[in-house]
């Protein structure tokens, strides 16, 4: 669509100029000179077809007898008096009216207000070829650019975000077996760069409180084993002890037997001394 219109906007620029030349060489009454000034033009600048075509529809410059074959057309025009424009194949028609001005009365008093038309015929089958041979290259181009950017980002992506995770992954499974000694050693400064180095501080304040945790049990593990031994020494101190009252205690009764015993052979012997 924008090649027919810039190719309709040169080409009306161009029917123009022919028109206002043609008008002058034919006001001068110079026919032959108007004839061959459109066969000179032929062929220029891309032109396929240049034609003068009466109102009635014939090619102008030939035999009466000749097809009228832009009958139809020549009569829209003289309804419509205005420029008429064909898009026909890749091909571009125009047709610039010849009007029956006060000046041209002299000779055409009795022919119609449209005297003819110019008809130029633009190919545009060349630029068209190329427009869609740019076309391709700008898609294979930009597809390409695309897919260069896909990789690109792809990148970028599993730079900053797919293998961090997976560190930040494999850290995770490493805390579940209790391992603690682990570094993600993730130094970018995006969120996940930050939360790598909040987890990393998290851990290395557990290990600093499960440091002093094992120091406390080593503590309260030497304390037992002291209070044990002392609790041991205290248990075997109480048994000598009892063993030591114990023997006291017989060593009592034998005492006891033994006055006993006196007291028995004192009073016999007061008896026999009575």
């Amino acid at each position: 669509s924008s090649l027919y219109s810039l190719t309709e906007t040169s080409t009306g620029v161009t029917a123009n100029i022919i028109v206002k030349d043609i008008e002058r060489i034919m006001l001068e009454g110079r026919a032959d000179i108007a004839k061959s000034y459109l066969e000179s033009l032929r062929g220029a600048s891309g032109l396929d077809e240049l034609l003068l075509v009466h109102y009635d529809g014939r090619q102008a410059f030939t035999e009466k007898t000749s097809a009228a074959a832009d009958a139809d057309v020549m009569k829209k025009i003289s309804r419509t008096r205005a420029p008429l424009v064909q898009r026909v194949d890749k091909k571009l028609i125009l047709y610039r009216p010849l009007e029956n001005a006060a000046r041209c009365k002299g000779c055409h008093a009795a022919d119609p207000e449209v005297l003819g038309a110019v008809k130029l015929s633009f190919s545009i089958e060349k630029e068209y070829n190329s427009s869609i041979r740019l076309i391709y290259i700008v898609i294979l181009v930009t597809t390409l650019a695309c897919f260069l950017f896909s990789i690109v980002l792809w990148a970028m992506i599993r730079r900053m975000v797919i293998t961090p995770v997976k560190k930040l992954e494999d850290a995770a499974v490493r805390l579940s077996e209790g391992d603690l000694s682990f570094n993600t050693d993730i130094k970018s400064a995006d969120e996940i760069g930050r939360f790598s180095r909040a987890v990393h501080s998290s851990l290395i304040s557990i290990s600093d409180i499960l440091q002093r945790v094992k120091d406390g049990s080593s503590r309260i593990t030497r304390v037992a084993e002291n209070v044990s031994r002392e609790s041991k020494e205290v248990i075997e101190g109480t048994m000598l002890e009892t063993e030591a009252i114990n023997n006291i205690s017989a060593s009592i009764e034998e005492m006891n037997a033994s006055v006993s015993d006196i007291a028995e052979g004192t009073d016999g012997l007061v008896a026999s001394a009575e």
